[in-house]
């Protein structure tokens, strides 16, 4: 518990202060996230995500479809890269 009350505001920092860029993404922060799941587990880390990073997310998905020539191969290859980051134990996280 005391693991979780200090650090989670610091892994929570660290996704509010990413950007989500297709172009250049940088994953520090979420790598840091998912360093954590042992200690934390699947179901703090999957709210830690979903609070402060799928929305960004999904923002920058929703803005890169609605750019004029979306290649879709390129969306579909970045959706892939994200997904390959999660283990199977936080995308069977209901949510």
């Amino acid at each position: 518990a005391l693991l979780s009350w200090q650090l989670l505001p610091r892994l929570a920092d660290g996704l509010d202060a990413l950007v989500v860029n297709p172009a250049a993404q940088q994953l520090g922060a979420v790598r840091d996230a998912l360093a954590w799941l042992p200690a934390l587990g699947a179901e703090a880390v999957a709210m830690l995500l979903d609070e402060h990073l799928w929305g960004k997310w999904q923002a920058a998905l929703q803005a890169w479809l609605a750019q004029p020539g979306v290649r879709f191969e390129q969306v579909a290859a970045w959706y892939v890269g994200w997904r390959s980051l999660l283990p199977a134990v936080l995308l069977a996280e209901p949510l």
